[in-house]
């Protein structure tokens, strides 16, 4: 599988049982009579963020359920494992409190994910199995930087706390780490699917690898937290970060102390409004956003983060950024770059720097020492809106008068960098504290910026108007800039071309398509003739290719085939024939890509699970366009957009409809998944589904001048369908869009923390956030519903979902200037909006709201549910029952 789709893996999906027996549960179970809640909780004081400074992140877990039995685990000494009881006692506590007050050995991978409602109170001392070998092949693998855990807690209201110790006993795997750096090194501490909990007053000492993994997690807070994971010999205790933060949300980490041998916090990639504040770390490698592009064809995002009141000490930063540029590069035992996505509104404010090498380190080369190199490759990965201030201290004089760096390998790819109120001292003997600052504006800093004292070489090309001239590349139409609205990447002059000839007799076209596209960098693939596709054609990789396609392309059209010899996507059973991906690639020329879809039609009535592949797949891509093309017959989806950034579709005619009385179902217009920097605009689409689809991790995104019919709307989701995974889709502007006799005009669908289906879906108890999201001027004409917005998606029984609110939250959504009619489907009403709980959807407004209802009803009304009625300008009714569109 390629790694662009091992999101699955990476979301840790993998689970590992362990063995768990009745007859040998040596926990004692005590169940309390039910009392208020100060006096089953009278001991426990969860924390909250401290007040000293409050950043996005800084939100208060949501409200406990009182505890109200307790079970008591009895350790059972002489070294044997008590791991399964332990995991057998938190199964049996939901509403209670797990007590451990002895000495416990872990000796087996514990899972205590999947929990409800439950505490610990730790203050014994739980200690690991210190034999490297054995851990080699007992840990639960984590596919993120060759990591593992011992034991992993997630679930929902789980609280961990009772001043003991956790001890991981790492000393063996810090030396055996010296002689094999692919051995196993398990996390100490892993916190993954938790959906709000604490970990407070505990001590960490001795990690094996890192000290803390929070991954798909949300309003998690840590809180006095005294981390000491340092060797007692001349080997280092490498790896040995005190928090790692991986896909999660609202986090918090406070008021702790740190000792450890490399960063001190950092943000890993998909991190969002996250609290850091009030930490003393020494011998760090600081507070680290990244490292980020590590991997080809992953999106990282790092984005509402704010890092106060940090006192660092003897490391090697106080504050950094590392992002790989945009070429294969070593760094140590780290190999990677190529990866994109983007860092936004990251702050480090009040940092006391104590002997520290850098104050300030921020690169788009890590890993890449040739300055020369780096800035040839720019890193696809962008960094903006950073702020450096209020610094203050000394640094160790490692680089002698350098006391920081901020190397961008483009202006065009980090901007809006600041250094406000910076006071770093230099060693002893240097006179100045300077800065070694490259592609970054330095009227912004205040700091003394020194020119890199390595050579950058700008590359030049020719540009001919010979080669060009036939080309207008699509920009954002200016009837509306939503945040969306950027122009992609400069392209570089196309001063060749490469016909391909059709084989004719439908053979298969696919090998000599890719191998003129492989051959013709900087170059123009031409394909005038009519083409046939009869194996998987991967175009990803590509750099400053053209495709000029007037002519058509017909896909093989044999269901059967199709089912080996797809490129399978691991996300809703999806799948590919041709994928395109790469560097300023452009497809476009007026002809016709032919799915040959109506096979795939009947053969998915009869059975939901085959392969239906997307008829044009872009994977990877960082500046393109793919504009002025014809899309008909489309097996599934028309167009999925996926890791991609500063991509535009314009004037795109899409025609998929079913020729007989079988309906040509999720063939949606475009589906976009973890990607930034979206437009598609001015086009035409009839389909049997959604006509816009934001699918997880999609950001600043413009849809507009669209004209849709036959579809399921333009829809946010469906979003929460697996649980363990973090979905986000934030900054979205939809504007003047035609939406003719479709099930919804605007719709957000997010799933509910249960478990639910919806005919052949099925799904619920995922996380993440909907955030900024505006639908502006929409003309409906017979529109089953002109808004539709769920927290219930899949979930008929609308008491069940608010039993178990949905664990996505959506917030700042705008519907704005609607005009039209409905179709009378569901009488007067005319769209709902249904929340799970006022507290995961909140500031949903609607403005100007003009839908006519059906002849033969007076009044157009909306069901709204868990919503603030007084920001909506129409009629809300209670509900009485849940219609969800599929």
């Amino acid at each position: 599988m390629k790694r662009q789709f091992a999101f699955a893996a990476l979301a840790f999906a993998a689970l590992v049982t362990a063995q768990d027996d009745c007859d040998e549960y040596y926990a004692t179970t005590t169940t309390m009579a039910k009392t208020p809640i100060s006096t089953v909780t009278s001991g426990v004081s969860y924390p909250t963020p401290y007040p000293l400074h409050n950043g996005p992140g800084s939100v208060a877990v949501p409200a406990t359920v009182a505890r109200t039995k307790t079970c008591h685990v009895v350790p059972l000494g002489n070294n044997q494992d008590d791991g399964p009881q332990i995991r057998a006692a938190a199964q049996g506590c939901s509403g209670g409190t797990v007590v451990m007050d002895g000495s416990y050995f872990i000796a087996s991978y514990t899972d205590l994910t999947g929990l409800s409602h439950v505490d610990f109170n730790i203050s014994g001392t739980v200690l690991f199995y210190g034999n490297v070998t054995y851990w080699q092949t007992n840990v639960y693998p984590i596919v993120y930087q060759n990591s593992s855990a011992v034991w992993r807690f997630g679930g929902v209201d789980v609280n961990i706390y009772g001043g003991g110790t956790i001890d991981g006993n790492g000393q063996g795997f810090y030396e055996a780490y010296a002689k094999n750096i692919y051995i196993y090194r398990p996390i100490l501490f892993v916190v993954d699917g938790l959906n709000g909990g604490s970990i407070f007053n505990l001590n960490f000492v001795r990690s094996p690898c890192w000290n803390n993994l929070i991954a798909n997690s949300t309003n998690v807070i840590y809180d006095n937290i005294n981390i000491v994971t340092v060797s007692n010999s001349s080997t280092t205790a490498k790896n040995t970060d005190g928090w790692d933060v991986y896909r999660s949300d609202n986090i918090v980490i406070q008021n702790s102390v740190i000792h450890n041998g490399d960063d001190c916090v950092s943000f890993k990639p998909n991190v969002t409004n996250t609290l850091v504040q009030n930490l003393n770390c020494t011998g760090s490698h600081g507070i680290s956003v990244g490292s980020l592009g590590q991997y080809i064809g992953e999106y990282d995002i790092v984005e509402n983060v704010y890092t106060y009141n940090i006192h660092m000490t003897n490391a090697s930063d106080g504050a950094r950024i590392k992002v790989w540029p945009n070429v294969e590069s070593t760094l140590n035992e780290l190999a990677g770059g190529g990866g994109t996505g983007h860092v936004n509104n990251v702050t480090f404010d009040t940092i006391y720097n104590s002997n520290n090498d850098y104050a300030i380190e921020l690169t788009q080369c890590y890993g890449q020492s040739n300055l020369t190199l780096c800035n040839m490759y720019p890193s696809a990965l962008s960094i903006s809106n950073v702020w450096f201030k209020n610094f203050y201290g000394t640094a160790s004089g490692k680089y002698k008068d350098i006391v920081g760096t901020l190397v961008c390998s483009s202006p065009s790819v980090c901007n809006n960098i600041f250094a406000e109120n910076i006071n770093i001292a230099p060693n002893t003997g240097f006179k100045t504290a300077d800065y070694v600052c490259t592609n970054v504006n330095d009227t912004l800093l205040d700091i003394n910026c020194l020119q890199s004292t390595t050579t950058t070489t700008t590359t030049t090309t020719t540009t001919t108007a010979k080669t060009t001239a036939a080309v207008a590349y699509p920009t954002p139409y200016p009837l509306h800039n939503g945040p969306g609205s950027v122009a992609a990447p400069a392209k570089v002059a196309r001063t060749k071309t490469c016909h391909v000839v059709p084989l004719g007799n439908n053979q298969d076209d696919g090998p000599q398509i890719r191998a003129a596209a492989q051959g013709c960098s900087g170059g123009t693939v031409v394909m005038d003739g009519s083409y046939f596709i009869a194996s998987y054609t991967d175009l990803t990789g590509l750099s400053h290719v053209d495709f000029n396609i007037s002519g058509t392309v017909l896909f093989y059209g044999n269901v059967t085939y199709w089912q080996t010899n797809v490129y399978p996507i691991v996300y809703q059973n999806s799948s590919a024939v041709w994928r395109f991906g790469g560097v300023d690639v452009n497809i476009y020329g007026g002809g016709t890509i032919d799915g040959n879809g109506q096979g795939f039609y009947e053969a998915y009535a009869k059975n939901i699970y085959i392969y239906r592949p997307i008829m044009f797949v872009v994977d990877g891509l960082n500046g393109g366009s793919i504009f002025n093309l014809n899309f008909v017959r489309s097996p599934c989806w028309n167009n999925l957009i996926a890791n991609s950034t500063n991509v535009i579709y314009d004037n795109i005619n899409i025609v998929t409809i079913s020729n007989s009385s079988t309906t040509a179902k999720n063939t949606d217009g475009w589906d976009v998944y973890r990607s930034d920097n979206i437009v598609i605009q001015n086009s035409v689409i009839h389909n049997g589904d959604d006509c816009v689809s934001f699918k997880p991790n999609v950001t600043n995104i413009l849809v507009q001048n669209l004209n849709c019919t036959g579809s399921h709307g333009i829809s946010v989701g469906s979003l929460g369908q697996y649980i363990g995974e973090y979905d986000v889709v934030e900054n979205i502007y939809s504007y003047n869009v035609h939406m003719t006799n479709a099930s919804d005009g605007a719709r957000i669908k997010v799933w509910p923390n249960v478990a639910s289906t919806l005919n052949e879906l099925a799904g619920g108890g995922g996380t993440g956030h909907v955030n900024n999201v505006t639908f502006d001027t929409f003309y409906n004409t017979n529109n089953d519903y002109a808004i539709e917005l769920t927290q219930c998606y899949g979930q008929s029984n609308l008491t069940l979902c608010n039993m178990y609110p949905s664990a996505l939250s959506i917030s700042n959504v705008w519907f704005k200037n609607f005009y039209g009619t409905a179709s009378g489907k569901y009488k007067d009403i005319v769209g709902t909006l249904v929340c799970s709980s006022p507290s995961v959807c909140n500031n949903i407004y609607a403005d100007n709201i003009n839908i006519a209802p059906n002849t033969g009803y007076s009044t157009a009304d909306y069901v709204c549910t868990n919503v603030n009625d007084t920001l909506l300008n129409f009629n809300c009714l209670q509900p009485t029952t849940t219609t969800t569109t599929v």
